[in-house]
């Protein structure tokens, strides 16, 4: 969940659902704030993928990388997505 985001359990799995039928993830694990997953199918458009993984999950940037540019490209070298809320 991301309490503190006003996002229950519903909306993250809601989300990870809709990302699941796009980029075919595959969980590699979760927690009660976190979760990752493999992107087997890539985005054509990191950086529209990375804006909107943002703007669910603004730890990735706001604790994490700075700025969108560079988690859209930590995304694309890693073909993974991290989510976490702090």
């Amino acid at each position: 969940d991301a309490i503190n985001y006003d996002k229950d359990h519903e909306a993250v799995m809601a989300r990870y659902r809709q990302w699941e039928k796009q980029y075919d993830l595959k969980l590699i694990g979760a927690g009660q704030d976190w979760m990752e997953a493999e992107i087997r199918s890539p985005p054509a458009d990191w950086l529209a993928f990375a804006n909107e993984a943002y703007a669910f999950c603004p730890d990735l940037v706001d604790q994490g990388t700075n700025d969108v540019a560079s988690l859209a490209s930590e995304m694309e070298r890693t073909q993974v997505l991290y989510l976490w809320w702090d």
